[in-house]
């Protein structure tokens, strides 16, 4: 009797790790599952518990679900790329890149596309929405790369310290992105 199904995660919103490939237990996210009603994917790893207030109080309010984009995740929480607000962003227009943790540009917050950080193609609120009000606490906050778990073609399919190369961003042999 449920009016709308919330798969919270992205193991529930993906398969998570195992629906990677070569996926021998053939997981799959909610959406490959319950079809007679609307499902919401909120993904992350942990998924952000603002989102699933937000998307809750709005059906409680409203009667209605947010608008969704075509992944069925909450427009207002994954409309953008988290490159788009990332705190690093600026060295990344600067050529700027980190090349090794702890290297000098490490020390200084340099951007950590060249590290493999997935932020230039991961729609997510992470570097807006932070959690338990904690700035810092998501991996880019603590030095660590954007793994893209909010994307069900990135999050557990590109290796962790690949970079990727889509959305038009590259590195050129300078080390610029571009």
């Amino acid at each position: 009797g449920a009016a709308a199904v919330v798969a919270i995660g992205s193991c529930a919103s993906w398969g998570g790790i195992p629906s990677s490939g070569p996926n021998p237990t053939d997981a799959v996210g909610v959406t490959s599952l319950v079809h007679d009603k609307p499902v919401v994917n909120i993904p992350g790893c942990p998924a952000n518990p603002y989102i699933l207030l937000a998307t809750v109080l709005e059906y409680a309010v409203a009667g209605t679900l947010p608008a969704l984009d075509d992944l069925h995740r909450p427009l207002f929480a994954y409309d953008r790329v988290i490159h788009e607000h990332c705190p690093r962003r600026a060295h990344f227009d600067a050529g700027e890149f980190v090349h090794a943790f702890g290297d000098e540009g490490h020390r200084k917050g340099w951007c950590l596309f060249a590290m493999g950080c997935k932020g230039p193609v991961t729609h997510a609120s992470c570097s807006t929405r932070h959690f338990n009000e904690l700035p810092d606490c998501w991996p880019i906050g603590i030095g660590a790369p954007c793994y893209g778990c909010t994307e069900q073609d990135v999050a557990f399919r590109v290796p962790l310290f690949d970079t990727v190369r889509g959305a038009g961003y590259v590195l050129d042999p300078e080390g610029r992105g571009g």
